[in-house]
């Protein structure tokens, strides 16, 4: 094949790979305290979007399916949960975000 006409399919593959939100203003934002964490999605309409918390050996703890959200704010109760470390992850109408939390407890 010449390469004049694998251009536009290499132009295209790249476009499809790109990520939907265009400025890092239109990304998921993943906050976390010792006893919660909280997502926000920016204005943009989302078409679907899962929130999964899981454990450092990949076990589940927590998880939801959201549809048709825009300005999306969510705070997350983890007090409950044993001390060590978490993987947030917001999959938002196919981009995956990641983050990793840390449960500590305080000695009262």
């Amino acid at each position: 094949m010449p390469l004049k006409n694998l251009l536009p399919t290499l132009i295209l593959t790249a476009m499809i790979g790109q990520s939907t939100f265009a400025r890092d203003a239109d990304l998921p934002e993943i906050k976390y305290s010792n006893k919660r964490f909280e997502v926000k999605v920016p204005d943009k309409k989302v078409k679907t979007l899962e929130v999964e918390l899981r454990d450092v050996y990949d076990n589940l703890v927590y998880s939801t399916k959201y549809y048709n959200v825009s300005n999306f704010e969510k705070r997350y109760n983890i007090s409950q949960l044993p001390k060590g470390k978490y993987f947030v992850k917001v999959v938002s109408d196919g981009n995956v975000y990641q983050e990793v939390i840390k449960v500590k407890r305080r000695n009262l």
